[in-house]
C-alpha cells in the first residue's frame, strides 16, 4: 500500500509541477481514497457509504 502512495504521489507532483509552489504539499485527498479501496477489494473488501439518514445524523440538515 505504501508503494501505491509512493508512486501515485510522485504521478501527480510530475503531472502537476507547474502549478505548485515549493514548499510541503497536501496530495487530493482522492489518491489515498483511490489507494485504500483497492487494497479492500484486494483482501475482499469494500468502502462504506454513509446512508443519506446517517448524513443528516453526523452531520446535519434535512434528510
Amino acid at each position: 500500500m505504501s508503494f501505491a502512495l509512493q508512486f501515485l504521489a510522485q504521478k501527480y507532483i510530475l503531472e502537476h509541477h507547474a502549478e505548485m509552489k515549493p514548499g510541503l504539499q497536501n496530495l487530493p485527498a482522492d489518491i489515498d481514497y483511490s489507494v485504500a479501496v483497492r487494497k479492500l477489494a484486494a483482501l475482499g473488501g469494500a468502502v462504506d457509504v454513509l446512508t443519506e439518514k446517517q448524513r443528516v445524523y453526523l452531520f446535519g440538515g434535512e434528510a
